[in-house]
């Protein structure tokens, strides 16, 4: 009696150990899994919040940009009508925030 009580208690531990052991790998698998997906789907955010940003940012720039082509295509505009209405370069040059230097190649590119 006592052998088959001892070989009874030996798989019960036996089984119970299989068990714990096989719940501590599933355990360490979810959380290796569960990091795996939260790190690929922050990284998937982070991309997409990272491309929208450089859009803003790249849209602003280019309206800066634009921004300031226009104004100096502008004031090119007006020196030009200015030359032709016969002003001399330094009052051009208060009007328009042209230097003298850019009035003058205006003038012989006219």
């Amino acid at each position: 009696e006592r052998d088959v009580y001892e070989g009874t208690l030996k798989r019960y531990r036996d089984n119970k150990n299989t068990f714990e052991t096989a719940q501590q790998k599933a355990e360490e698998r979810g959380r290796k899994k569960g990091m795996e997906e939260g790190r690929n789907e922050g990284m998937e955010k982070g991309r997409e919040e990272g491309m929208e940003k450089g859009r803003e940012e790249g849209m602003e720039k280019g309206m800066e940009k634009g921004m300031e082509k226009g104004m100096e295509k502008r004031e090119k505009e007006i020196a030009l009508n200015s030359i032709e209405a016969g002003l001399d370069n330094e009052t051009i040059s208060k009007i328009t925030s042209l230097t003298t230097e850019e009035i003058e190649t205006l003038r012989k590119n006219q």
